[in-house]
């Protein structure tokens, strides 16, 4: 309990001196958000396997697709912001994503190379268990000396071409000079969260080079508040869940938050003994509008400086107190899974 308390109380004095700052007029998230693509290149075997192409943050536009020379490679609709990208034959083509909203209107390009499928084929080494090549039996011998056993020095078999298999280990490579080896995963391209199971080629690379990763979104304040839709619970309803409400809240309601896909993430983290940065409790970017407005209501009035210390004090003793609590649940201890925390990302925009 006293580890507990000891660090959310750390958290909670960072956040709350860099929250010291008036808040700024006119925050919009959605202004600062950047339209891209998942990959600006992309290379395919001829009738290999599908690749997907998917656009970020494009919730606003409408979305269509093209590819430029469909005899090298064809695209099919994957959900309303990816396709899936085929090779059909060897060559280079290019696939454009268009995106509008309203009159507004951009274009976004990948570059595909598609290679032939075909595999070269190896001569056999010779299987007569010797290595050498034998001595042609003379047909003839002119006297009785005979003739000399040539010497053949066998040639040795060229290395392996690297391949994601047989790569060595980065977490190996680098251990005793780095104690953790991360990347980055999004919940929702690493793991099917409808059937709640993780993909298996990806998962076995993660397993094999790192020890530690962050979530790309799904625990920035955005992902636990919500983007737009307020659902607000009083107080009371609050407190009975386990939020974390100090004395100078001062508002009837909180926004209720969303642990989801942090918890699926804990026990992710768990199962394949990988360790977590927990990223991030605060952001200027995706962070709602009204969050910082008066009733929680885009349209309202910015609140004051106590108040919104209030809000930021609730929202971030609640997080660290859930992540310890589902720690607790899967593994007994407190701090065993999320090994450090980004309190505030990109503070001076």
């Amino acid at each position: 309990m006293k580890r507990i308390q000891s660090v959310i109380a750390r958290t909670l004095i960072l956040a709350l001196v860099l929250g010291m700052v008036p808040v700024a007029q006119n925050i919009d998230s959605d202004a600062a958000a950047k339209v891209k693509l998942s990959s600006k290149k992309l290379t395919l075997k001829a009738k290999g396997k599908s690749k997907k192409l998917s656009v970020k943050k494009a919730k606003k536009y409408k979305v269509s697709w093209k590819v430029k020379n469909k005899k090298i490679a064809k695209i099919k609709k994957s959900g309303k912001y990816a396709v899936k990208v085929t090779g059909k034959k060897k060559g280079k083509t290019t696939i454009t994503c268009t995106l509008k909203k309203g009159k507004k209107k951009k274009k976004l390009t990948c570059k595909v190379t598609v290679k032939s499928s075909k595999t070269i084929k190896t001569t056999p080494a010779p299987t007569s268990g010797t290595g050498k090549t034998p001595a042609p039996t003379p047909t003839s011998t002119p006297t009785s000396t005979p003739l000399p056993t040539p010497t053949v020095t066998p040639t040795p078999n060229p290395p392996a071409t690297p391949t994601p298999d047989n790569l060595p280990s980065i977490k190996q490579t680098y251990s005793g000079i780095f104690d953790n080896i991360g990347m980055c995963l999004a919940y929702n391209q690493t793991w099917n969260n409808r059937k709640d199971m993780q993909e298996k080629d990806t998962m076995e690379f993660v397993d094999k080079h790192f020890n530690s990763f962050t979530l790309e979104n799904e625990m920035k304040p955005e992902a636990i508040l919500g983007r737009q839709n307020v659902t607000a619970i009083t107080v009371a309803e609050a407190k009975e869940q386990g939020y974390m409400i100090g004395d100078n809240y001062k508002e009837a309601t909180v926004p209720k938050l969303n642990f989801g896909n942090i918890d699926a993430a804990l026990k992710i983290a768990k199962e394949h003994g990988i360790r977590m940065r927990a990223h991030t409790l605060m952001w200027h970017q995706q962070t709602p509008t009204w969050f910082f407005k008066e009733g929680y209501q885009a349209n309202g009035e910015t609140v004051n400086q106590a108040t919104m210390n209030a809000r930021l004090e609730y929202f971030v003793r609640t997080v660290v107190r859930h992540v310890l609590d589902k720690e607790i649940e899967l593994t007994g201890e407190a701090g065993s899974l999320v090994y450090a925390w980004d309190v505030v990302n990109e503070y001076v925009h």
